[in-house]
């Protein structure tokens, strides 16, 4: 052994430096644990909102003013300016705004009888809108239109077919309908209006969470209402807006100072949780690393009274030949075994709260992956690294400031 190993040992097994050596060694591991852990937290459900955008409500608002006795009295809703759109346009996070095209003209929609089904046969007054395709998910949707086309794809909110299969249909004795037999049904549709009159084939081209309205192509809707409509183009009374955060407080600021009504408000509450929970793990994960920072200075403190402690030892081993370097060694070389222990035993642990997280979070139904991020290991790695390269630092500087006097 080593005059330096020997010396080493002798320090660290006197009990009071035994004490701190461990206070400092559970400091360390603490903080890296709790880095990990969140580090690791925070990847998964950054991961999980961005595949599941359902959950977020959030990218896409739809917007109207709030319905007040005065717009009951003149008969019409309140309608957006050209200044509003551009004020929702400038807000900050928000980056898109589109404007809800109304239909200016009757519509009537007729299922036959049978169709291939147990439907019986529906007559009902509908409505259309049109957003800019855009605002869509039109991934296997053809959403093309042009004048002289047979057909017509129409897009409706999925809530829409829920409340015929769980409510009217039970209610009436008719049969439930899936998405699937939905969509393969062709019916005609009449629209009337300015003295003229249309038959169409319609047909459901799809189903949408985002927008709560039957919406066909934005160029039918703009032909049609010239052709069947009065052809003016009022101002929108409803507006979609695409928002990187929708939960954030200046866009629900401006929507409460001007009386925006937003549909769907339990998406935008979900979006707040959501964040909200991002921002607790953040701030736990700040809370990890001043944990570290605590365990690095508890370190560098253990290791200059080691130092300290063992001056006129180091000096006599100076004197006898032995350069700073290699009188420090020993003592390095344990703080690094030390350490990566404590990194190893961190990252094990913080692997098993992965695991259990995992667990857990596949119970509820939502994809994670079972094993720990690439990202939250190299975070705790180059902690380990740092806090084992501060601490070397200031073990030689200790010892060479000792050596000189």
């Amino acid at each position: 052994m080593s005059a330096g190993a020997a010396l080493l040992n002798r320090l660290i097994n006197s009990s009071g430096s035994r004490k701190q050596l461990w206070l400092a060694l559970g400091g360390a591991f603490a903080g890296l644990f709790l880095m990990g852990a969140c580090s690791q937290a925070y990847i998964t459900f950054n991961r999980i909102l961005s595949k599941q955008k359902d959950l977020l409500g959030a990218d896409f608002l739809v917007v109207n003013k709030k319905v007040s006795l005065l717009n009951t009295i003149s008969g019409s809703a309140g309608r957006f300016s050209n200044e509003d759109i551009k004020a929702l346009s400038l807000l900050q996070g928000v980056s898109n705004v589109g404007a809800f095209r109304s239909s200016d003209f009757k519509v009537r929609a007729h299922f036959q009888a049978g169709l291939g089904t147990d439907i019986p046969g529906l007559t009902t007054d509908l409505f259309f809108e049109s957003v800019p395709d855009g605002f869509l998910e039109l991934d296997d949707v053809h959403w093309e239109w042009q004048p002289g086309d047979a057909e017509l794809p129409l897009i409706i909110p999925s809530d829409y077919l829920k409340m015929y299969n769980f409510g009217f249909a039970r209610g009436q004795g008719l049969p439930i309908v899936p998405e699937s037999v939905l969509k393969s049904i062709r019916f005609d549709v009449l629209i009337s209006g300015n003295g003229k009159s249309g038959y169409y084939k319609a047909y459901i081209a799809g189903f949408t969470e985002r927008v709560p309205s039957v919406l066909v192509p934005d160029a039918f809707l703009e032909w049609a209402n010239k052709e069947y409509g009065s052809g003016s183009n009022p101002r929108p009374d409803r507006l979609i807006i695409a928002a990187k955060d929708p939960a954030s407080p200046a866009i629900s600021r401006f929507f409460s100072e001007h009386t925006y009504e937003i549909a769907g408000g339990d998406k935008l509450k979900t979006s707040r949780i959501n964040t909200l929970l991002l921002m607790v793990l953040s701030v736990v994960l700040t809370l990890g690393f001043l944990v570290v920072v605590l365990s690095l200075l508890g370190l560098i403190q253990f290791s200059q009274i080691l130092a300290f402690r063992a001056a006129r030892d180091i000096r006599v081993l100076f004197l006898l030949g032995y350069p700073p370097g290699m009188i420090s060694a020993p003592i390095a070389l344990a703080f690094g075994r030390m350490l990566a222990g404590v990194a190893v035993v961190s990252f094990l642990a913080s692997g098993m709260a992965h695991y259990f997280m995992y667990r857990f979070l596949k119970e509820k139904g939502f994809q994670a992956s079972a094993w720990p991020s690439w990202e939250s290991l190299l975070l705790m790695f180059l902690v380990a690294a740092i806090l084992y390269g501060y601490t070397l630092v200031s073990l030689r500087r200790s010892v060479r400031s000792i050596c000189r006097e």
